[in-house]
């Protein structure tokens, strides 16, 4: 039987579909940093570990875990005899032998010392004895930012021992790992001070040879993740007040706004009987022209350039982590707001609807004009990664009274990186 080259391209074709549709394997390494990677009675742990499992399972790919130090994990990924690695932040190094998956984990990067640390510049802490974890994200950050490095440790807890002994000024790591080490270490409990840096999206890396068999296999793991991890995207206690303290204080001010309750008041006038359709078709109209980028009608420049829209633009400017702030009538209705927004109703998003039914169902508001905390009525706003703007944002809605009465909702966008910073 002759076989001939058409038969011979449909056999290889049909070899290729069936090796990419075989399960994957994956052999993934990683390194000990509680509370993310831990081991507890013999078995691998943690918030991402628990995460990448999860993922895995959903999309019914088969997984080894093998703990290695950070540099053995990298070198072996580049040599080929691993499948991935995690957690790890964006580096231009490996990008061109493995792909990075979407943000399993948020590391919240602080420098620790065990003196006040000033709002120093780079510059300022290049004159510091800065010390890391080896082959740590970190490590791989200061090198990027030509910070320099007086000593680097195989071992977290070496840092907490060299600051004990005063031999560095200062560490950057992440806050969980150094809470869980100073925690479980009773010889060291040290009484640390603490500076924000940066927020770390970190992610899992999957080696090129595994996408060539399996193309799709980080599409698929990406869109599992919302699904697995909602362990610590949320703001700490502390990041919580430092910020609430900041957009209260604008809060209240704008609660003095006379011009702001007379808005309100006249679209509760105008919008009360309009129909549901009605809106959903103004809303698709402003979709529409956003999307299109077209002429804006008179009804939606009103709203834009309105005195009320002209102050809360003035206050976005004035306070550079403040991203947007909008405010909406009774149901929901766009009143005014400080940019551009995606829609005109926002009647239908969780962030409108949770205020509105909290302050009418419960009117637990105290002095700062939130739920109080102590009937569990506040809602711990959870933090978004955008991906295209590689901003990590997050949303605090307060709702607007008047005479003892709901009239609309005033919800600030917040760029959490620059306000820690900042605050």
């Amino acid at each position: 039987m002759r076989v001939t080259t058409a038969m011979l391209c449909v056999l290889i074709v049909l070899l290729q579909v069936v090796y990419a549709a075989t399960p994957a394997n994956l052999r993934l390494e990683t390194s000990l940093a509680p509370p993310y990677q831990t081991v507890e009675d013999g078995n691998l742990k943690g918030y991402a570990v628990d995460t990448v499992k999860c993922v895995l399972d959903k999309i019914g790919v088969q997984y080894q875990f093998k703990i290695v130090p950070p540099k053995r994990a990298e070198l072996d990924l580049v040599m080929g005899r691993s499948s991935g690695f995690f957690s790890s932040i964006d580096q231009p190094n490996i990008n061109k032998y493995a792909k990075l998956s979407a943000p399993i984990v948020l590391d919240k990067w602080y420098w620790f010392s065990l003196s006040s640390i000033s709002r120093k510049t780079h510059d300022a802490l290049n004159k510091s004895k800065i010390g890391v974890l080896r082959g740590s994200s970190q490590e791989t950050w200061l090198l990027r930012n030509n910070m320099p490095i007086y000593q680097s440790v195989n071992n977290s807890d070496s840092l907490l021992k060299l600051l004990q002994r005063r031999r560095i000024d200062l560490f950057l790591a992440d806050e969980s790992v150094v809470r869980e080490l100073n925690k479980s270490d009773i010889s060291l409990n040290l009484l640390l001070h603490k500076r924000f840096e940066k927020y770390a999206p970190m992610g899992v890396y999957i080696a090129n040879h595994v996408l060539l068999e399996h193309p799709s296999i980080i599409d698929m793991f990406n869109s599992k993740i919302s699904e697995c991890n909602q362990s610590n995207l949320f703001l700490s206690a502390s990041e919580q007040e430092t910020i609430e303290v900041a957009v209260n204080r604008m809060y209240r001010s704008l609660l003095k706004s006379q011009e702001l309750i007379n808005t309100l008041k006249l679209a509760n006038l105008k919008n009360k009987h309009i129909k549901i359709e009605a809106i959903l078709q103004r809303d698709q109209l402003w979709r529409s022209m956003v999307e299109n980028n077209s002429f804006a009608p008179s009804w939606i420049t009103n709203i834009l350039n309105s005195t009320i829209s002209r102050s809360l633009k003035g206050l976005t400017i004035q306070t550079p982590y403040i991203t947007e702030i909008m405010l909406t009538d009774e149901r929901g209705v766009l009143t005014a707001a400080s940019n551009l927004t995606s829609d005109y109703w926002q009647g239908d998003e969780e962030k409108i609807i949770e205020t509105l039914k909290m302050a009418n169902e419960y009117r637990h508001i105290n002095s700062l004009g939130r739920f109080d905390q102590s009937n569990n009525r506040f809602k711990m706003p959870s933090i978004e990664f955008d991906a295209s703007s590689k901003l990590f944002l997050c949303r605090l809605n307060y709702p607007v009274w008047y005479k003892g009465q709901v009239i609309g909702v005033l919800s600030f966008g917040i760029n959490v990186e620059k306000a820690l910073i900042m605050l």
